[in-house]
């Protein structure tokens, strides 16, 4: 959603914007949507998928590391969209992966690296390293970088002390978030509603043992993509097992329609183990609805130490049962709350912080 609100907003100031995305489908197209230059990659997930050439840098830079296949097709087409196009004023990528230090440098005049988080830190405990016995090409993007931001000062600590190293010209600029107007709406729908990929990161667990700690009859709901846990199984059976079957899994909804089913709902849960921002806490306080989150460090920068949202005991079960039950058991401060978020909430929006990064990345209107 990063791309999609900034590279809306640039395109409506009648800049420039190309979003590099895979589209999965196993080929390359480019097409314009709202303005904005959409440039869909190859999804290569194997190296006989890939061109000749590609696959032979692939084996001499990576060995036979799949984590690289999708970043290296990135490299070419940018390369082929400065072919076509000229050179970038300013290239933004993530940390993940190392995309900084793939790119050509003559592609663009100033590279710019949005900081999400070391992948180092991102994975269950008992995962593997995934730079363990080869140089960790994150940390190697951040120094070569010529801008850095990150969207909490956490999420910038965090990778520092990870790598063993200080960004001293880093700048902490928020997700931006699109105003929306205060809707008064009638809270018909769920319950608890929990948004997100239903994974180990997101703390599916965590509220799958929450909400067996509640009372029958409240309605429960999950909005997001399903996905495996390391012990097995998935995060959706983990909630069902543990609601013995009353929780509704919607998967992944239209933002529109996410925007209703989370303003029609009593509370969002947001269990998170680490975020670098935590859009769904952003967005559910601009639409007007409780949350109830974990006490991690980026949710505490981004609701006001907890002046615009509850937060409860980062992986405890019994902590989150009883915050979810404060908010349902307590309408007038529920509606408090919401109320405080959503003023809070005004100084993540799109034309507060883009103007932020523009001032970051050297860009003159």
């Amino acid at each position: 959603m990063y791309c999609q609100h900034v590279g809306g907003y640039l395109a409506g100031e009648v800049h420039d914007v190309l979003v590099f995305t895979f589209g999965g489908d196993g080929a390359r197209s480019r097409s314009v949507v709202a303005g904005v230059t959409v440039w869909r990659l190859a999804n290569w997930t194997r190296r006989r998928h890939m061109p000749l050439r590609a696959a032979v840098e692939f084996t001499r830079r990576y060995r036979s590391d799949a984590r690289y296949l999708n970043p290296l097709e990135i490299r070419y087409a940018v390369a082929a969209a400065v072919r076509q196009e000229g050179r970038f004023d300013v290239l933004e990528v993530p940390e993940y992966q190392g995309l900084g230090s793939l790119l050509d440098a003559a592609a663009t005049d100033r590279l710019a690296l949005r900081l999400h988080g070391a992948a180092s830190l991102t994975k269950p405990p008992q995962w593997p390293n995934p730079w363990a016995g080869i140089a960790d090409p994150e940390r190697a993007s951040a120094l070569s970088a010529d801008v850095v931001t990150a969207p909490t000062q956490s999420a910038l600590e965090r990778c520092e002390v990870a790598w063993r190293i200080e960004l001293p010209g880093a700048r902490v600029i928020p997700n931006p978030i699109p105003w929306n107007p205060r809707v008064p709406v009638a809270r018909t729908g769920f319950d608890i509603l929990f948004v997100g990929r239903l994974e180990y990161g997101k703390g599916i667990d965590i509220l799958s043992d929450a909400l067996a700690l509640l009372p029958p009859g409240i309605r429960i709901a999950a909005a997001g993509r399903d996905s495996p846990f390391p012990e097995g199984g998935t995060g959706g059976e983990r909630l069902l097992e543990a609601t013995q079957g009353r929780v509704e899994l919607l998967d992944s909804l239209p933002h529109d329609e996410l925007k209703d089913v989370v303003r029609r709902s009593r509370v969002v849960v947001v269990p998170s183990r680490w975020e670098s921002f935590g859009s769904v806490v952003a967005e559910a306080m601009m639409w007007g609805t409780p949350v109830v989150a974990s006490d991690i460090a980026p949710f505490r920068e981004i609701t006001g130490h907890g002046k615009a949202a509850v937060l409860f005991e980062s992986g405890s079960p019994a902590s989150l049962a009883r915050a979810i039950l404060r908010v349902l058991g307590d309408e007038a401060m529920a509606e408090r709350l919401a109320d405080a978020a959503y003023d809070h909430v005004q100084r993540f929006r799109l034309e507060t912080v883009v103007p932020q990064l523009l001032d970051a990345w050297g860009v003159v209107e």
